[in-house]
């Protein structure tokens, strides 16, 4: 049995829960199970939030969404908008440049977010 990668999807605008379910109340309920930062179907999610879309709540998409979501809004804005561009090569082009950044760089790209 395999075990599915967490659906994750980002709001690049605040996005309504029960819009997102479509007014469906055993979608809204597994969204708001898979999502637990929501606190109900009427709550407004801001712009640039991370949220779970999977059939069931991992501790991997909790993790995912929890890291997204503390992230400085500068920070997710840009990620956000590299999903958008890129879609799921963006995974492909994010191990790409880590792969061939050079290591100095990279050095002093961690030291600087200590």
């Amino acid at each position: 049995m395999s075990v599915l990668p967490p659906d994750i999807r980002f709001s690049q605008t605040p996005a309504n829960a029960s819009q997102l379910c479509q007014q469906s109340p055993e979608t809204l309920e597994q969204f708001l199970r898979c999502n637990p930062q929501v606190a109900s179907g009427n709550t407004t999610m801001p712009g640039h939030s991370a949220y779970n879309i999977s059939s069931e709540s991992t501790v991997a998409s909790r993790i995912v969404t929890q890291q997204f979501n503390s992230l400085p809004m500068t920070a997710r804005q840009n990620l956000d908008q590299c999903v958008a561009d890129y879609g799921y090569d963006v995974h492909a082009l994010a191990e790409f440049y880590e792969r061939h950044r050079p290591k100095q760089r990279r050095a002093r790209y961690h030291a600087d977010r200590v």
